[in-house]
């Protein structure tokens, strides 16, 4: 009798211990609630916080730019821009320049289209590349110094495309992040010139400006 005692003990407690096997297999601990729906509520909405934030983050604060350059105004030329933010990694444009070169003789007239590529998708600011494709107008003045005085200047005057490549940066600064600077440059090649001219440059050194 006795050994038919111990016998279903042991029984029972292999089958209790299966039981427990089984329970936690299943993910069941003793001594452990399982999460409530009220919490896993929260930590769902915790999460689409977090999402929410970095979205946030990642979108553009201001969509439109428009800036020019000061310090080329100082010396008569001239830089204006216009850009939309079209996509968090992309940004559209046009831009007109004026450049006094040589001495004052020869005048570049530059209107175009840009198209700027931000790699960190938080445009209009940090780091990008850009493409400019424009139309230059090229007039130069020369004399022939071998004439006898009265000499009269030598007008010439071409309308040529231009493709431009520009690396730069930009900040947007202040508590509503409307103050806009940005710095960069390149050049435009002259497409089909006979005068003389292959290359002008894109000049950005400090454009200040206004976003919105």
């Amino acid at each position: 009798m006795k050994g038919m005692c111990r016998w279903m003990g042991r029984v029972v407690l292999l089958s209790a211990l299966s039981g427990l096997g089984v329970l936690a297999d299943s993910g069941v601990v003793l001594g452990q609630a399982s999460p409530s729906g009220t919490e896993q509520s929260a930590a769902e909405a915790r999460g689409l916080q977090v999402n929410a934030d970095q979205a946030a983050a990642l979108s553009p604060v201001h969509r439109n730019l428009i800036a020019a350059n000061p310090f080329l105004l100082l010396a008569e030329w001239l830089n204006v821009e216009y850009e939309r933010v079209v996509r968090s990694d992309l940004g559209l444009g046009a831009q007109v320049e004026f450049l006094n070169l040589n001495d004052g003789y020869d005048d570049y007239t530059l209107i175009g289209g840009l198209l700027r590529y931000y790699p960190q998708e938080r445009a209009p600011r940090g780091f990008f590349g850009g493409v400019h494709l424009s139309y230059v107008g090229i007039e130069e003045t020369s004399y022939d110094y071998d004439c006898f005085a009265p000499c009269e200047p030598l007008n010439r005057e071409g309308r040529y495309p231009a493709l431009g490549l520009e690396i730069g940066y930009n900040w947007l600064l202040g508590s509503t992040e409307n103050f806009y600077l940005g710095a960069g440059g390149g050049l435009h090649r002259v497409l089909g010139s006979d005068m003389g001219e292959e290359f002008l440059p894109i000049i950005r050194v400090a454009a200040v400006g206004w976003a919105f």
